[in-house]
């Protein structure tokens, strides 16, 4: 009787232990998930923290090349005039200054463009290139009296895009 007793004893020990066991084991195995969840969430905030940086950078960027653009079509249609001399080379000169501009904005917003998570969005900002592309890169100067509806065109592309840049900002906040 007294082996019997020293066997539950000794059950009722190792019963405990495998309990106790079991029940760290599970509350480590909790404690992993939720770092894991945490971790996940940190990186989630950095990714969305990345897209919201980005997007407002493409934001300031794309009014900026809208306004270079459009600089540029104007100054250029001056060039047609009868001025001649110095005022001209300054014209020369503008556009040329312009003109580079127009090109490192496209550059830079080639390269926000391609960190846009939303495939929307890449398109609406490449639809916004091709029109300041159409207008920059002509073989011909933009007659004075097409000026306004090219602005007006462009305006409409910069327009579509931002509101849509918009309403990604707005669900990153």
């Amino acid at each position: 009787m007294a082996v019997l007793h020293e066997w539950i004893g000794l059950i009722g020990v190792g019963v405990g232990s495998l309990a106790s066991i079991l029940g760290q084991w599970m509350a480590i195995g909790g404690q992993r998930k939720i770092k894991r969840e945490e971790e996940e969430a940190k990186r989630q905030q950095m990714r969305d923290e990345f897209q919201r940086n980005t997007l407002m950078k493409i934001q300031v960027l794309s009014a900026k090349y809208v306004d270079l653009t459009v600089q540029y079509m104007r100054t250029k249609s001056r060039l047609g005039g009868s001025e001649v001399g110095v005022e001209r080379e300054n014209r020369l000169d503008t556009c040329a200054t312009l003109n580079f501009e127009v090109w490192k904005t496209t550059r830079n917003l080639a390269i926000l463009r391609e960190r846009v998570k939303d495939h929307q969005m890449r398109e609406k900002l490449e639809v916004l290139s091709q029109k300041v592309g159409d207008y920059v890169n002509v073989k011909r100067d933009v007659p004075r009296d097409e000026i306004e509806p090219a602005m007006l065109d462009l305006n409409a592309a910069y327009q579509d895009a931002n509101s849509y840049l918009g309403t990604i900002l707005r669900t990153l906040l």
